[in-house]
């Protein structure tokens, strides 16, 4: 995967900002804190795997300082595959709630994958075929994350290396069959026991045979009560037939009594009603009588209206005139407030009355509409004048600024060359003690001859005191050795003679290593002696030659600072005597002529200001002396006031009186109106009566010609009783038999299901027993599998790192191992074998940085794609400068494997690395937003480069 393109809208610090990446190259990425270096790369980061797998917080992405309001975050990202270029797009509102995501493939114009989870899950399962956190592990490598290989506890650090090579599905594999697999043996053994408890205590062909006996003997009683039941059936049925004929005559003579007592009820509601319709119609008779006194006030209702309604508008007529005469008033006021603003005016002009008015036109003008208009006129001419003043003040203040910014330029000349000068000094002060670049080369080559000296002599302090083991051992066995057995050594017999000179020949052996030790150990002390201050001089030296390189730099580009700034001020002296000409002065304007214009230029727009005034008060008096002139004329077409308060009064109060009585009379007459209805009721009621008197007559005969004995009902119903008592004896007897017959079905089913699923559970314990013995082969194969697969990791993560750390150490150490817990473990030409948590912090880094490349490579390779771009945030800053230097050129070596490789620092020697193909600033602006500037490093170190 190769970077093309990206684009960042309002991410963090970035407000607008479009990138073309190089296809290949080593990028120096360069910035003071704070600017948003690692927030560029970060942004590729979030556009990838999006806020959530990359952590990355939408309240982060979205600060509110540094964004147009409502401005949406929108980062793309053009890469390019070996099959396609991709563009990954993802946006996010103004207040970080709504979030998009989508795809675009080639040239399409419609996405392929849209949405958010949907493009993450694209990016992470078929671009880039990892996690976030495999990506940010390997290609996005900041310093705070070398420490990987180092910090981490053994089982952590494996258990992330497995889960960044993906042999953590494995284990999870190989989790589950265990757990299948225990599963599976539980309920083995559970079923397996209840199949031994049910064998031992069941015969369940026995226990069928009785169960079928015990049937059979219950069905014989069930067949007798069956016909005992038909017998006692016919009986009942016959005495049932006997009370169906009593009960009818008992449900006849019931119904007509009640019939009778129905019609009593209904012949004493008529009567009621008769009486109530009588009292009814002798109120109606008084109420008429109500009606005809109330009938002449009632007429006189349509003249109260009349006569009220006379005096309601009289009533109308005064209000109109009371606010017209309210509006005279008003526009009288506005007049007069408008004059006296005029006065105002006219008094505030004082200080120009000399450049605008006289005193004799003040005391001739006239008051109100006519002097404001005479005082427009006299302004009108200020506008111009102001255009004028207006212009002169430019011009002045555009040539003091010309000679401002010519003065300012000298200075520059002068600040740039003072700056130069110190440079200076300080580089002969660096080179005061020698040439440090000659220095540090014999320093270091003394330091590796002592390092080597130290080796050896090491090497024969351990071979010398393995000897002195050796001896003492040997001289211990054979003190102890019986005279009577042969030699340890040789076999041959172990005469007395023999023992006293091997005895003395061990001694002087064990003396010898001795003595030899002391002189390699007063020899090892001497070198290391020797070797701490060669090392001192050359960490003095190499800051010399650190502070030599970045003085030289400092001063050349001091000097083209110096340079520019004498361009500058040339042109800004030769600039403002140009301008000075072509305006025919000779010298820039003073501050008291500029002064002295400011001052007339304020008269002026304080005399604009008052034109402006006066043009709208004679608007406003204008139309305030029409509106009184239209008041007046409303207020004399009105006419006189006519309004009688007391008249007003009386004819509302007799309005209000008459409408009362009115109210009443129809009342009244409504009630009059129902007077035939109540008649009506009334001579109904008498009708009903009459009918209900007929009616229980004829009831009482029909009662009588029944016959009914209720003696005989009592008779019949105990019969039954009796009869019903026996069948529901006989029935329950039938019942319980059915229920035996039943229960006798149901135990030889039950007792067959049992031996049917007996049998079952025999083939369950056999089936249970075959998948447990496959589940255990599993098991142990992805146990196997997994750790041959381990096995092959680690050779090849020790291969892609081994060549990257032999570039950085100059050939120091020659190889990089990895043990069962992933620890990084370095051989040197000797094949010595030293841990990585035995370095210093520098020389620590450099192991890990390229552990952590040589990691990236394998997972590149798994995934099935060659490394496109890398990203090293700050790795360099426990490093020395030489030590930098050799890994920048091993970072060199590594543009065949990675064509684009991106090095975020600020340390000067990284910056100007010859190394670098192009250095990207990130700079801060004024208003807190940052941008990108690419430059070529040919161009930043200038010819001296």
């Amino acid at each position: 995967m190769i970077l093309q393109k990206l684009r960042i809208k309002h991410y963090k610090r970035f407000r607008d900002q479009t990138i073309e990446f190089p296809s290949a190259g080593i990028f120096g990425v360069v910035g003071p804190n704070g600017a948003g270096k690692s927030t560029f790369f970060e942004a590729i980061l979030w556009t990838l795997f999006g806020p959530g797998d990359a952590k990355i917080a939408a309240r982060d992405v979205t600060p509110r300082g540094l964004k147009e309001r409502g401005a949406k975050t929108e980062v793309a990202l053009t890469v390019e595959t070996a099959d396609a270029v991709y563009t990954i797009v993802r946006r996010l509102s103004a207040n970080g709630t709504n979030a998009e995501a989508e795809i675009f493939r080639n040239d399409e114009q419609q996405p392929f994958v849209q949405g958010v989870r949907e493009v993450t899950r694209y990016v992470r399962g078929t671009l880039l075929r990892m996690t976030s956190a495999a990506f940010a592990t390997t290609f996005f490598t900041r310093q705070k994350d070398l420490s990987f290989f180092t910090d981490l506890s053994n089982p952590a650090r494996v258990q992330e290396m497995q889960r960044l090579l993906d042999l953590d599905a494995l284990d999870l594999a190989q989790d589950k069959f265990k757990l299948e697999r225990r599963e599976t043996d539980m309920t083995y053994r559970a079923r397996a026991t209840l199949l031994a408890q049910q064998e031992g205590t069941h015969n369940f062909m026995a226990e069928i045979a009785e169960a079928q006996e015990v049937e059979e003997g219950t069905r014989a009683i069930l067949a007798d009560l069956t016909e005992q039941r038909a017998t006692l059936t016919r009986e009942q049925t016959a005495a049932d037939a006997v009370l169906r004929q009593l009960t009818d005559l008992h449900t006849q003579h019931t119904e007509l009594h009640t019939a009778r007592a129905r019609v009593e009820q209904e012949r004493a509601a008529a009567v009621a009603t008769a009486e109530a319709a009588i009292q009814q119609l002798d109120a109606l008779d008084e109420l008429a009588i109500r009606v005809a006194a109330l009938a002449p006030d009632a007429a006189r209702l349509p003249i109260a209206e009349d006569a009220l309604r006379t005096v309601q508008a009289a009533q109308e007529h005064a209000q109109h005139l009371a606010a017209a005469a309210a509006e005279v008033r008003q526009a009288e006021s506005t007049v007069l407030t408008l004059s006296r603003n005029v006065d105002e005016l006219v008094t505030s002009l004082d200080p120009l009355r000399d450049m605008l008015w006289t005193w004799d036109d003040v005391v001739d003008a006239p008051a109100g509409l006519p002097r404001a208009r005479a005082l427009a006129d006299a302004l009108a001419p200020t506008a111009t004048m102001l255009a004028e003043r207006v212009a002169e003040r430019d011009a002045l203040q555009a040539f003091q600024k010309r000679a401002s910014d010519a003065q300012t330029a000298v200075e520059l000349v002068r600040t740039r060359g003072n700056a130069v000068a110190k440079i200076d000094a300080h580089l002969n002060v660096v080179l005061a003690g020698g040439d440090p670049e000659v220095s540090v080369d014999a320093l270091t080559r003394q330091d590796r001859e002592l390092t080597d000296a130290l080796t050896r002599q090491d090497m024969e302090l351990k071979s010398l005191l393995a000897d002195h083991k050796r001896y003492k051992d040997l001289l211990h066995r054979w003190e102890g050795a019986n005279p009577d057995e042969p030699c340890p050594t040789c076999g041959r017999p172990f005469a007395p003679e023999d023992a006293e000179i091997a005895f003395t020949s061990l001694r002087e052996s064990i003396t010898r290593c001795e003595h030899a030790g002391k002189g390699i150990r007063s020899a090892l002390e001497a070198t290391r002696v020797t070797g701490r201050e060669i090392q001192r001089h050359l960490q003095a030296d190499t800051e010399r030659l650190t502070q030599k390189r970045t003085n030289i730099a400092q001063r050349e580009q001091a000097l083209r600072q110096q340079a520019e700034a004498q361009t500058l001020a040339d042109e800004a002296t030769r600039t403002l005597h140009q301008v000075l000409a072509a305006a025919g002065r000779r010298i820039p304007p003073s501050d008291d002529e500029l002064r002295h214009v400011l001052d007339e230029l304020a008269l002026l727009q304080q005399a604009a200001l008052a034109a402006k005034n006066v043009a709208s008060l004679v608007r406003q008096l204008v139309k305030a002396d029409t509106i009184c002139t239209e008041r007046h004329a409303t207020l004399v077409a009105l006419g006189p006031d006519t309004y009688d308060a007391v008249a007003h009064r009386a004819a509302r109060d007799m309005h209000t009186r008459l409408v009362s009585v009115a109210a009443q009379e129809r009342q009244m007459r409504d009630q009059l109106t129902t007077r035939p209805r109540i008649q009506t009721t009334y001579d109904d009621a008498t009708r009903r009566i009459a009918a209900s008197d007929t009616r229980l007559t004829d009831l009482t005969a029909r009662q009588a010609t029944l016959g009914f004995d209720p003696g005989a009902l009592t008779l019949a119903q105990g019969s039954v009783a009796t009869l019903t008592q026996q069948v529901n004896d006989l029935n329950a007897a039938y019942t319980d038999a059915r229920i035996a017959v039943t229960q006798a079905e149901n135990e030889t089913r039950q007792l067959i299901a049992a031996n049917t699923r007996l049998a079952a559970l025999r083939d369950e314990v056999t089936a249970l027993k075959i998948e447990a013995d496959r589940l255990d082969l599993m098991t142990k194969g992805f146990a196997e599998f997994s750790g041959e697969l381990t096995a092959r990791i680690r050779p090849r993560l020790s291969d892609n790192a081994t060549d990257l750390m032999e570039r950085m150490t100059t050939g120091r150490y020659t190889r990089m191992e990895f043990n069962d817990s992933y620890v990084p473990l370095l051989y040197n030409d000797a094949q010595q074998k030293f841990s990585i948590d035995k370095f210093s912090g520098g020389e620590q880094d450099v192991a890990t940085l390229a552990a952590r490349i040589g990691l990236a490579q394998l997972l590149a390779e798994r995934g099935g794609y060659r490394i496109g771009f890398m990203v090293l945030d700050e790795v360099f800053g426990s490093l020395d400068s030489e030590r930098r230097g050799t890994v920048l050129d091993a970072l060199a070596a590594l543009r065949e494997v990675v064509p684009q490789l991106f090095i975020i620092s600020h340390v000067d020697d990284v910056r100007l690395s010859p190394v670098m193909d192009e250095v990207w600033t990130v700079a801060a602006a004024s208003d807190g937003t940052s941008e990108v500037h690419r430059r070529d490093v040919a161009l930043l170190l200038g010819p001296a480069a």
